[in-house]
């Protein structure tokens, strides 16, 4: 059977956990302040020792149970887990191993640094085989003219797709606009011939004549204005 502990012990732990993670957290808070993080290594010690000493007396006020932590103790962890933070930060990115690639054209691809001779006759090397390495294609260029016809666009690809539409798009739009013009050009038509009924009505005198346009109505009494200027003039 385990062996049971004392409650007074236990209740002596428990008040000693608490007392050291109260002061953890008081170091804690006074190492964000502004004058803490624009002090030096001394007077930083100075902060941490004036928070713990204000957290003891306030917890011994409070009749709290001292339990006796190293004030010491604790200010100096602080600062070692300042230097270590400080050193990661500082320290730059550690740099990987680079790998030796051989060259390509090396007969000796794998040869033994540590031996005199590069090309030992006695001892043959296997070249490496390079999975990245493709082989060399030779093609004759008359089987590949310069002057292609271009390949149509596919329009499974989603670019493609879009200036497909885009090209549908305006080609509905260019229809309506002739349909628009045309009907605009109909009107006018009809609006020719009205106004070609109408002068004949207003005129029955002339009704003789070639049907009258706008046109030919005004260069009409333009001449008549100018016979009737030269009359005067007589």
């Amino acid at each position: 059977m385990p062996r049971r502990q004392n409650p007074s012990n236990i209740a002596f732990v428990r008040a000693r956990e608490a007392e050291y993670q109260a002061m953890w957290q008081a170091c804690d808070r006074a190492t964000r302040k502004d004058q803490y993080r624009a002090s030096g290594v001394a007077m930083r010690m100075l902060i941490l020792r004036d928070a713990l000493g204000n957290l003891m007396e306030r917890r011994r006020q409070q009749g709290k149970q001292m339990c006796g932590t190293d004030i010491d103790a604790m200010i100096e962890r602080h600062l070692q887990r300042e230097q270590a933070q400080s050193k990661q930060v500082n320290s730059p990115p550690a740099l990987r191993p680079r790998a030796i690639i051989a060259p390509i054209d090396d007969p000796m691809a794998n040869e033994n640094i540590k031996m005199v001779y590069s090309s030992p006759v006695l001892m043959p090397a296997t070249p490496i085989l390079r999975p990245n390495a493709s082989p060399a294609i030779k093609r004759d260029p008359e089987t590949f003219p310069l002057n292609r016809p271009q390949e149509p666009m596919l329009e499974d690809a989603e670019h493609n797709a879009t200036l497909l539409t885009e090209l549908r798009t305006c080609q509905a739009d260019r229809s309506m606009l002739a349909r628009q013009v045309h009907a605009l050009e109909k009107e006018v038509a009809d609006m020719r011939g009205m106004v070609t009924v109408l002068w004949n009505y207003l005129h029955p005198g002339l009704m003789m004549m070639a049907p009258q346009t706008p046109e030919s109505s005004a260069a009409m009494a333009e001449e008549q204005q100018l016979a009737m200027m030269g009359h005067g003039d007589i």
